[in-house]
């Protein structure tokens, strides 16, 4: 963009050529001598107490280096609710629960080994449907839930299954639904959805003889894993270091701990290095889903399409513990009534537990199945007005100055553009090509808000050596959405280098400062900020030298191209020579500092919900698809999707287009086919065999259309987030369009061949039984 070197520009990434070469080590890549491999003997049942548990056979077998249960590792963890033991003592809550582990001189002994264990239960009542774990006859998951140590997000309700509960309350919804003309109420339900991302959790742990325990983990927060392992083991914060290397992906996934407690129980009674790694079948079937939820929208509306009342009731399985549950469920509820101004609302949310593998964060964060709803609600209504889909979000949208379901203000917002441009691209209005014979073609749109929760707190450190290179130390973690490049092009931009010259270090806790998660889209903001303050410290004191150097005043001078030039460009000395002169002759590296903390965030009121700053920004889209959808067997192709995101301001145009490319790929799969399927508590589709999700055959055109129309006044040059936000929209987009192509109307994800074919028949019957 005009007035940047670097920002903006359409550049590689810097950790490519690593990639791309096999150069890049992961976990299981690396080797500490002595390590041993760890196995993890699981729950069979649903909801059991443990009655006996024989784990003398393992022990005893040769190779065998340690076996672990509940009675060795008498610790629980947990970010919101401190609800899951390392090991299950006592009772088991889902199939897959880990029970006991053993580690030996190699995977095939442990394998071996957990045949060796035998464990005895006696079953207890258990609940799988997430309507009946609301019931009050329904079987308590947590009795001892009001003991629980927790954080200040979770409003639990002791005696039920509720982890968390939430709520808005903003004017006089039940007035409001009086001055309709129209009421509208419909629902909608999610599935659970795997992350898949390449890498399964994958953790070594080492308890030294210095007794420091050291983690090495692919996680999305290493300070938070040290605090966590510190907290439950009762161990000082400085005896515990977690190191992060490169993963191959997150999506939320890895905010939770997986692994790392097992593989620390082992290596704390064994004293040597553990490694754990997760095969496929144990990440679908016992590590975190996304939460599969049930929405119930109401709306009222005028004649002429405004809308004066919704009212949300939702609902989030969170599975047999809370993990991140209770914050996925604010942070979807508070964007439940969608990105328009709504004078009354009430939003009811509940996240509760069941006998199933755990949910937690998977990109979006609780606004993909609020959107799923509230998109197909919204399309309904306009249909059923006899207005364009297009033109009732137009009429309804916030715009500058608006107020949201919160009372907060809206700033910096173009979902108007956004809805605009993606309606234009996909030809909105326009005639369609023809079907191919036995098939209807349809268009849709959709529309999506999504928070970046707060307040967060984000550091960097910028260490520039005589090389003339800049090694940045960042904690906020690269699980390839390119945020290493984010910090690479902002520390240039303020340095006047270029981008290879910028380095950046991975998560080190003894080493890297403090950031503790990367997630909710925060890192291009947050991290952004903290390296554009460090680089600044950094620039200061580069350009106090050159003064001295240059006799000129420090205000005058121009970074550009690896040097420091006087305002008239006459005279210049290379950055790289600055080091070691003038009064900093002694120093061998400068050093800046920067920190970012979005302390401007004010909490939600827990009675209405209500707050002037609830979150640290908000982030806008809309997408648009066309579908050509096969009659006869329900087969849905997407031919074209549209993403326009307003991001403020792209720091990394490239990484801007590929975010959203790679979003709506990820969310395709999760609209057509991917749903967790689970019988009897048990997870029946666990491999990638069962799990069908989109191939590059599958995959449509796909236009991204950056929006910087709105830069936000605190974000880096303008910046806000976007990974997460891509995947909100695109399945009400798809739905939408098939309702357009074919006049049904699907309301349960996924869109599977089966369930439209089923609906078309079923509108096909009900129309011949009309005409009798």
């Amino acid at each position: 963009m005009s007035g940047f070197s670097v920002v903006g520009e359409v550049l590689p990434r810097i950790d490519s050529q690593g990639k791309a070469t096999g150069e890049t080590r992961y976990i299981t890549d690396l080797y500490i001598p002595g390590m041993v491999y760890a196995k993890v003997f699981r729950s069979s049942e649903a909801h059991a107490r443990i009655k006996r548990i024989d784990v003398s056979e393992a022990e005893h077998m040769p190779g065998v280096v340690a076996v672990v249960t509940g009675a060795d590792a008498p610790y629980s963890y947990g970010r919101m609710v401190e609800d899951e033991p390392f090991l299950a003592r006592e009772v088991v809550r889902y199939i897959g629960e880990p029970v006991a582990a053993v580690a030996a001189l190699d995977e095939a002994t442990a394998e071996a080994a957990l045949e060796r264990i035998h464990v005895e239960y006696e079953p207890l009542p258990h609940v799988f449907d997430v309507e009946e774990a609301l019931s009050p006859k329904a079987p308590l998951i947590h009795p001892e839930l009001g003991s629980y140590r927790r954080g200040p997000i979770p409003v639990p309700v002791p005696g039920t299954n509720i982890c968390s509960s939430f709520k808005i309350r903003r004017g006089d919804v039940e007035a409001g639904f009086a001055k309709s003309d129209f009421v509208f109420e419909h629902r909608f339900t999610t599935p659970p959805i795997q992350h898949c991302y390449i890498e399964t959790c994958a953790a070594i742990a080492h308890f030294d003889e210095s007794g420091i325990l050291t983690v090495w983990t692919g996680t999305q927060g290493a300070h938070l894993v040290q605090q966590l392992l510190s907290t439950s083991l009762g161990m000082p914060l400085d005896r515990v270091r977690v190191i992060q290397p490169p993963y191959g992906g997150g999506f939320g996934g890895k905010v939770p701990m997986h692994v790392e407690p097992i593989a620390v129980a082992l290596t704390l009674k064994c004293r040597r290095p553990v490694r754990m790694v997760l095969n496929r079948e144990e990440e679908f079937a016992a590590s975190t889903t996304r939460h599969a939820s049930v929405v119930t929208i109401k709306s009222g509306v005028t004649r002429d399409g405004r809308i004066l009342a919704r009212k949300v009731d939702a609902v989030l399985d969170t599975g047999a513990y809370a993990r991140i549950g209770p914050l996925v469920l604010r942070n979807g509820s508070i964007a439940a009534s969608g990105p328009y101004d709504i004078p009354n609302v009430w939003i009811d949310g509940a996240c509760v537990y069941t006998n199933k593998v755990p949910a937690g964060a998977l990109r979006g964060f609780g606004t993909p199945q609020m959107t799923w709803a509230y998109e197909s609600h919204t399309d309904m209504i306009a249909r059923e007005l006899g207005m364009d889909p297009v033109e009732f979000r137009l009429k309804n949208v916030l715009r500058e100055g608006s107020e949201n379901a919160t009372g907060e203000k809206v700033k910096y917002v173009a979902v108007d553009r956004c809805i605009q441009l993606a309606a234009r691209e996909i030809g909105w209005g326009s005639p369609k090509a023809a079907a191919s014979p036995g098939k209807a073609r349809g268009r849709g749109i959709a529309a999506t808000v999504k928070a970046c929760a707060g307040p967060a707190q984000s550091n960097v450190v910028l260490r520039f050596n005589k090389n003339g290179r800049v090694r940045a130390l960042v904690s906020a973690s690269e699980m390839g959405q390119g945020l290493h490049t984010i910090v690479a092009h902002i520390v240039a931009e303020e340095l006047g280098l270029r981008v290879d010259d910028i380095v950046v270090a991975q998560p080190d806790t003894d080493f890297t400062p403090f950031d503790e998660l990367t997630t909710a889209s925060k890192a291009t903001f947050h991290t952004g900020n903290a390296a554009r303050a460090a680089a600044r410290d950094l620039r200061q004191q580069i350009s106090a030298i050159a003064a001295e150097l240059l006799n000129v005043p420090q205000d005058t001078l121009v970074f550009r191209g690896g040097r420091v030039f006087t305002q008239d460009g006459k005279a210049s000395i290379a950055i790289k020579d600055i080091i070691g002169k003038g009064r900093h002759r002694a120093s061998n590296e400068l050093v800046g500092r920067g920190s970012f903390e979005s302390d401007y965030v004010i909490p939600l009121d827990r009675e209405t919900g209500q707050s002037a700053a609830p979150v640290a920004f908000w982030m806008y889209a809309a997408q648009s698809a066309e579908v050509e959808v096969d009659l006869e067997t329900g087969d849905v192709k997407v031919l074209k999707v549209v993403a326009a995101h307003d991001v403020g301001q792209a720091i990394s145009r490239l990484g801007c287009e590929q975010q959203i490319q790679g979003g709506v790929v990820f969310a395709l799969g999760q609209s057509l086919w991917e749903q967790t399927m689970i019988r009897d508590g048990r997870v029946i589709n666990p491999t990638l065999l069962d799990y069908k999700i989109l191939t590059s055959t599958d995959t449509p055109e796909i236009v991204p259309i950056i929006i910087e129309d709105a830069p936000h006044a605190l974000g880096p040059y303008g910046a806000k987030g976007l990974g997460e936000i891509v995947t909100t929209p695109t399945a009400a987009a798809i739905a939408n369009a098939v309702y357009d192509a074919t006049g049904v109307r699907i309301m349960d994800l996924p869109l599977t061949p089966e369930k439209v074919r089923a609906a078309i028949k079923a509108a096909r019957a009900a129309k011949e039984k009309s005409t009798v």
